[in-house]
């Protein structure tokens, strides 16, 4: 897994300085997606297995957030965040 290779060593540091906004943006979207509520005797299993999936991914998020050098944390999540309404002209010219 993508996110066991981060704490290699070797690799590791490599991955986070060259990937990070693109882990994070992965490891987001899977932590904060809306589920749809089950209705069926299947998709309540289906429900609660993702669930139990989605508790992984947050522990995994949680750790490269604590591990990850923070000036290199910040700099990735304000890329994910975007730039405000204002600046978009001026980043299209």
């Amino acid at each position: 897994m993508l996110c066991q290779i981060s704490t290699d060593k070797e690799f590791g540091s490599k991955l986070l300085v060259n990937h990070l906004a693109d882990i994070l943006a992965g490891l987001l979207q899977i932590c904060n997606a809306p589920l749809k509520k089950p209705v069926t005797e299947s998709e309540l299993q289906l429900w609660n297995r993702l669930q139990e999936e989605r508790q992984r991914f947050q522990e995994i998020l949680n750790q490269l957030l604590t591990v990850a050098y923070p000036p290199l944390l910040v700099r990735s999540l304000l890329l994910l965040q975007g730039p405000k309404a204002s600046h978009a002209k001026i980043i299209r010219v």
